[in-house]
């Protein structure tokens, strides 16, 4: 079911293993491009922008350009993170 899968996939966003962490913004990010509302996981997927990792931020920045408009506030709160 839809949330059953987000359920799996905020709890693999808040992993401690980075690469759990990018293999499901990876998942988040795909079903996203076909359509799917993925909007649910706003909260876990920005604090997933604390990284030093490249790819994780990348598709950090893709989920949040997607859904800015629906979280317009603490959308600006994360462009300010991605900027320092």
């Amino acid at each position: 079911t839809h949330k059953g899968e987000l359920h799996e996939l905020r709890e693999q966003l808040n992993s401690n293993s980075a690469k759990v962490r990018k293999t499901a913004l990876m998942r988040v990010v795909g079903a996203m491009s076909i359509g799917k509302d993925m909007s649910a996981l706003f909260t876990a997927v920005l604090k997933c922008v604390h990284t030093t990792h490249v790819e994780q931020k990348k598709l950090v920045y893709l989920y949040l350009v997607h859904y800015a408009e629906k979280q317009a506030e603490l959308a600006v709160l994360v462009v300010n993170t991605l900027v320092n």
